[in-house]
């Protein structure tokens, strides 16, 4: 039978035709993600799943006739998949590596330990080092716990496979069927065991605090003020500006907030103008340091790399982080909890095992412990503001001094020394862009001309960098013109307090023109409504206006530098 005709017979449901596909394609297809990753095993675990998804989903084959070429694009995705979370290196290491040192392998990811397993068994008993036999019988227990939720085929199959070692043609031989449903029943038991580590981790997690005496449901009062600010673009800062309305410090602006976490004067651009780009920074450094500038310890748990799902372990660290910081009294700052943005966890139930949360797309939303970081853009981040630090208070009414405010200048000198030195190193590249290709600060304005020079440029992600860097720039204009107004406390800066403040006002003059450059491109990348294509006048006076942007925003960072010598002094 030819290909398709397989193809069509695995439809109808034939037991042996995707097996049949199976045989005469699998050894092409190992080849090709072998050359993508370059290691054996894990060539064999990434066709394996492409397998498992080619005849989940081979109804949604068009044309049978292209099976080859789709079965391939499949493996191409997989390995993809594989390589951006780390290949060889991440998470989820080729199992050839698990041989090297049985301390090596990660207990916490699922296929790790199943293909640790699958290694272990493997070796003779006699062959088997001591140490490693006990931590495989140790598997054992834990496994044989956790495929108590598996139905009794599926308990079977998932013990022939891992256990016993057995091939899916001899598990198909052996239970009269196809190598298909063999695939397809190791795939169902592979999720029905993962998601029984979720409940397990969690449960542990809410009957340890249970033990503790913690509260078991806390849910504070709703942010309702955030309907205030959907037009924002600059989600972090909002959400750490709404975070704080649960503190003290409920006076700061959303515009100072900008300011004193160097959001205002951060861009970020790559080659080919991802919409993904202008926010995608590593939160967990970015956010910690801002909060330390606003007077916050800050705390995150993530797992550092974009579309990475969060292990059990992983999430069992996030509730407790939440629960912890709602028991304060704050929320914590969540990402993707109904879309692609951060949100507000308000709330938590543990008899429902539910978050009360806040998000752009849905105000008020309910959350499953077992979904943070699981949603359609799979990565955990979860972050508390934290325990304070030393006083960091906003530059207005603070008179008479006082010794009380004496310290809290002190340490607000502390809070502009800290938000400028993160600006400036931000500005001259010396934080590493999180995203590979990509550049940040002055360099990204080279990076967004030479992208439209040579017509690579994403309409809408250029339209949503605009709008981005645009709000951020408006606000670093407004937040250095409240650093310039005069205020009689500044004498604790002497002898620098008026350079300061001069400083101060010619950096606000450079960041309006800043400003002004952005509000240009803005108008030629209307968002969200941007062209599907940009057009060539377009493109000539957008790259006139970065290079404007550019030249103002070169001689505010070098006032800004002075600023941090003045302040640091």
């Amino acid at each position: 039978m030819e290909d398709h005709e397989l193809v069509e017979a695995a439809r109808t449901g034939e037991p042996s035709a995707f097996s049949e596909l199976v045989r005469r394609h699998r050894a092409r297809a190992v080849g090709m993600a072998q050359a993508m990753v370059r290691d054996p095993h894990l060539a064999d675990d990434i066709v394996q799943e492409a397998l498992i998804r080619a005849f989940m989903h081979l109804g949604t084959l068009v044309d049978g006739k292209r099976f080859i070429p789709w079965l391939q694009q499949i493996v191409r995705r997989q390995a993809l998949m594989k390589l951006r979370r780390g290949g060889v290196y991440g998470k989820e290491r080729p199992f050839s590596s698990f041989e090297e040192t049985a301390a090596e392998w990660d207990a916490r990811d699922l296929d790790s330990i199943l293909f640790h397993l699958r290694r272990s068994v493997a070796k003779r008993e006699g062959e088997e080092d001591p140490g490693e036999r006990v931590e495989r019988r140790e598997v054992f227990d834990v496994l044989q716990h956790l495929i108590g939720c598996l139905s009794k085929r599926e308990r079977e199959i998932f013990i022939a496979y891992f256990f016993r070692q057995l091939t899916p043609q001899e598990i198909a031989d052996l239970y009269a069927t196809s190598t298909g449903n063999v695939y397809t029943a190791l795939h169902r038991a592979k999720q029905k065991v993962q998601k029984e580590r979720y409940r397990v981790y969690l449960k542990f997690q809410i009957e340890k605090r249970k033990g503790m005496g913690c509260l078991s449901r806390k849910v504070l009062e709703e942010p309702s003020f955030l309907y205030q600010k959907e037009g924002s673009y600059a989600a972090m800062p909002l959400m750490m500006h709404a975070a704080l309305r649960y503190t003290e410090k409920d006076d700061l602006s959303l515009t100072e907030v900008m300011g004193l976490t160097s959001h205002a004067f951060r861009f970020q651009a790559g080659p080919e103008m991802s919409p993904a780009g202008p926010t995608a920074f590593d939160w967990k450094s970015v956010a910690v340091q801002g909060l330390k500038a606003l007077g916050f310890s800050g705390k995150a748990v993530s797992t550092g790399t974009r579309m990475t799902e969060p292990t059990p372990e992983d999430l069992a660290e996030g509730l407790a982080l939440v629960q912890d910081s709602i028991d304060d009294g704050v929320p914590v700052i969540a990402w993707n909890l109904d879309s692609a943005g951060f949100g507000l966890i308000y709330g938590y139930d543990d008899e429902r095992q539910v978050f009360h949360g806040w998000d752009v797309s849905a105000p008020g939303k309910e959350l499953a412990y077992d979904q943070l970081g699981r949603g359609q853009y799979p990565e955990l981040f979860v972050l508390a503001l934290g325990k304070r630090t030393e006083e960091a208070h906003r530059t207005v009414d603070l008179v008479p001094i006082s010794p009380q405010t004496e310290l809290k200048l002190r340490n607000y000198r502390e809070t502009l020394r800290l938000a400028l030195e993160m600006a400036i190193r931000h500005a001259r590249g010396e934080e590493r862009a999180a995203l590979p290709g990509y550049a940040v600060g002055l360099a990204a304005y080279d990076v967004f001309a030479d992208a439209l020079l040579q017509g690579a440029a994403h309409p809408f992600g250029s339209a949503y960098t605009a709008a981005v860097v645009g709000e951020a720039r408006k606000s670093a204009a407004e937040f250095l013109t409240r650093l310039s107004r005069p205020y009689r406390h500044f004498r604790t800066l002497q002898p620098h307090h008026y350079q300061f403040q001069q400083l101060a006002a010619l950096a606000a003059a450079h960041y309006a023109r800043v400003s002004a450059a952005w509000l240009g491109i803005e108008a030629l990348f209307p968002f969200p409504a941007a062209q599907d294509e940009i057009t060539v006048d377009v493109r000539e006076k957008a790259i006139t206006l970065l290079a404007e942007a550019k030249a103002a925003e070169e001689q505010g960072v070098a006032v800004l530098e002075s600023m941090y010598e003045c302040v640091k002094s």
